[in-house]
This record gives structure tokens, sequence and C-alpha cells, in this order.
């Protein structure tokens, strides 16, 4: 009880047997951060040769749990879409031969597959897909996280009224976690690290 009276400056004492309500100096609650600890990040350097690169990643990691837990829920679905962004365009670098046999893989009207820096995420998604690097659901949902993360355009969000919560970042979150271990299970399978 005194907890919520101290707030208003007030505490309930007993004198002698009977309770009072006595006035005190107010404090104001200070609320406790969120105590969970932030999610390891995986061994991005497992998934791309580019030490720079996993170093950004491992950031970006982290850097999206902190928007999750400060409750800005549109950055947090930035940064995961970032992550997925930041992997599979290396993924694909690393395996050109895969990537551009994919059917998905945008080409130059010539026949020639794009350069990778002009390809969009939703291209690298379905090449992942199509190379066997991310299962099918995972390729859904990561078109799902993909076009949540477009909403950092104002036009886009204000086209489809999206508003993240903190729902959204945890759907959100799952998506990039299985897409990672996708990535890092294709990579095991192939011999335990990323092939430059």
């Amino acid at each position: 009880m005194n907890q919520i009276l101290q707030v208003e400056g007030l505490e309930l004492a007993l004198v002698g047997v009977e309770p009072q309500i006595r006035e005190r100096k107010a404090a104001a609650s200070v609320p406790k951060p969120k105590d969970t600890p932030l999610e390891t990040p995986p061994d991005f350097a497992r998934l791309v040769t580019d030490a720079s690169l996993a170093d950004i990643l491992v950031f970006r990691w982290a850097e999206a749990q902190r928007c999750f837990r400060a409750d800005a829920h549109l950055s947090a679905v930035v940064m995961m879409g970032s992550i997925i962004e930041g992997v599979l365009p290396h993924k694909a670098e690393h395996h050109m031969k895969a990537a551009d046999q994919a059917k998905a893989a945008p080409r130059e009207k010539t026949g020639a597959v794009k350069p990778i820096q002009d390809w969009s995420l939703s291209s690298l998604i379905d090449v992942a897909h199509e190379a066997g690097w991310l299962q099918g659901d995972v390729k859904r949902f990561s078109h799902a996280l993909r076009e949540s993360r477009n909403i950092v355009h104002p036009y886009v969000q204000r086209l489809s009224k999206d508003r993240p919560d903190g729902d959204t970042c945890r759907i959100c979150w799952q998506v990039v976690r299985a897409a990672v271990a996708d990535l890092l299970e294709v990579d095991k399978q192939a011999g335990g690290v990323a092939q430059p």
C-alpha cells in the first residue's frame, strides 16, 4: 500500500493499533529497465567472410534488441530487415553459380544477371530459397518482414496504415532468427564456414 501512496507523498503508518495516513516526501517510482539480457548474436563470421560486415551485423543484432526494449518498434523492424539484407547479398556473391542459375535472379534486358548490388531484397529472398539456403516457410515470412521493413518509407507507411508494435517485433525477430539459422545450417553442411 505504501508503494502506491509514496508517489502522492503519503504513507500509511500504525500509531499504536490505529492506522493513520501521514505526509512524507513524495517519491516517484522509476520504471525498471527490462531485465532480460540481450540475446547473444550468432557467429556472423561463420556466415560472412568479411570481418567488417560481420561486425556490422553483430551491431545491428544488438541494436534491433535495444530498439525493441525501448518500444521503438519501427526502428527495431528496420534493423531486423537490415540483418537479412546484409547476409543475403554476401551469400549470393560468394555462391554466384547457384545464384546466377536461379530463375528468380534479376536479369538485364540482355539476359545477363544483374550485379548483386542491384538486386532487391525480394529477389535475394527468392534466390536464397531457390538455391536451397532458406526453407519455404522462412522465405514466406522473410517476405513479410521485408514488407514490414518497407514502412521505413513514410509514403509506404501512409498507404499501408501499418504501425509495428511489440507483437510485430516478436514475429519479425523469429523470422530473423530462423533465416540466420537456415543459412548457418547450409554453411555447416558445406563445411562449417562461409565459403569465399
